[in-house]
């Protein structure tokens, strides 16, 4: 009888001690946890679990947060919570619009933290950006995802959308080294000469890749010398990048090359490595002399439009201006209207309407500049 009462009284401490101990509720219809709480940073709400493990709750799925012992930063995390949260449902309800600034404020707080938070604010900046087509501002984002995923931090905030990482190449199928605002691409070298890839080479290096690439297409392909060309690291994003660029030196053995080996990788690579492909040789092709060769680009060009308008719209885009200059240099005036009204359809307001030959080749009239 004794051992019995022990075991009722010890029952109610127990569960008094659980009711009453630290809470945590949930957002997005998910139960309240009444858990310990070990501590709390911007990563979230770090508790220890029933076989004595710690487990980190993202800020983003806490509404509020019950404690024995107070926190006097308590609440300046719950605004932080409340503001995480509103980031990153309004992007999945697809309205990247009112989330872009509120991700733009989390992401100068999270820049360079590892933790799930960072990576729903990087990717979550990211989508916005790669949303209303501003590509030289969507790079930093980028690789800010790509260094948390290849930490190994994951979330699936985003499942239900688009995916923007691709892991064989560590690349995002939106986001090719392929510009139409020029005048951010200025600040956009000073941004990735400044980045800090927390010693990993290949992040470095693809960082590298896309200050590279604006460089080119600010001050023209013969702005870098033959024994100037960057060698990257072995990689599969990288070798693309690497061969990508190529089709922009200055050294037509070199662009040759660089196009014969892009080509012969068609048949083993995702539709995005395709058009980023196809693109690319086009506009190599679009700087030969022969007719014969500029016609090979345009249809080349022709392919993004026709075939990959919804895997990589923004680069769909810049082929169809290209190809509406090339089809006006050969007095098509009317198909080249054609072009334009569809352009401006897709992307109103946009500096891709604006593009002509002087914005695309800054210091070299003789070869196209990305």
């Amino acid at each position: 009888m004794r051992d019995t009462f022990i075991s009722i009284c010890l029952g109610l401490l127990c569960s008094a001690g659980h009711a009453f101990g630290d809470v945590v509720h949930m957002r997005d219809g998910q139960p309240a946890r009444t858990v310990p709480i070990v501590f709390m940073d911007d990563g979230g709400v770090t508790v220890r679990i029933a076989n004595g493990d710690s487990q980190v709750i993202p800020w983003d799925i806490v509404r509020d947060v019950e404690m024995e012992t107070g926190d006097h930063l308590l609440a300046q995390r719950l605004e932080l919570a409340q503001d995480l949260w509103r980031a990153r449902s309004r992007l999945q309800r697809q309205d990247p619009t009112l989330a872009e600034p509120l991700f733009e404020r989390l992401f100068e707080r999270y820049r360079g933290q590892d933790n799930e938070c960072a990576l729903i604010v990087a990717e979550g900046l990211l989508r916005c950006r790669l949303a209303r087509g501003a590509q030289e501002s969507a790079v930093i984002p980028f690789l800010e995802m790509v260094r948390l995923r290849r930490t190994g931090f994951k979330t699936d905030r985003y499942a239900q959308l688009i995916e923007v990482y691709e892991e064989v190449f560590g690349l995002c199928p939106q986001l090719a080294p392929a510009w139409a605002n020029f005048v951010a691409l200025d600040k956009m070298q000073r941004d990735l000469s400044t980045y800090d890839s927390r010693g990993d080479e290949i992040l470095k290096a693809i960082a590298e890749t896309y200050r590279f690439s604006a460089r080119l297409a600010l001050r023209g392909a013969t702005a870098l010398e033959n024994d100037e060309w960057p060698h990257w690291p072995n990689h599969d994003g990288l070798d693309l990048l690497e061969d990508l660029l190529g089709t922009m030196s200055p050294d037509d053995d070199r662009q040759t090359s660089a196009r014969t080996r892009l080509l012969r990788q068609i048949p083993q690579i995702p539709p995005w490595a395709e058009s980023w492909i196809r693109y690319r040789v086009g506009i190599s092709l679009l700087t030969e002399s022969g007719e014969h060769q500029r016609q090979k680009g345009l249809v080349s060009l022709a392919h993004l439009p026709a075939r990959f308008g919804r895997i990589t719209p923004y680069l769909a885009g810049l082929a169809t201006a290209r190809m509406a200059q090339e089809l006006e240099r050969e007095g098509r005036s009317e198909e080249g209207a054609i072009l334009r009204a569809e352009l401006e359809r897709r992307f109103p307001g946009h500096p891709i309407l604006y593009m002509n030959e002087e914005d695309q080749k800054p210091s070299d009239s003789s070869k196209e500049n990305v």
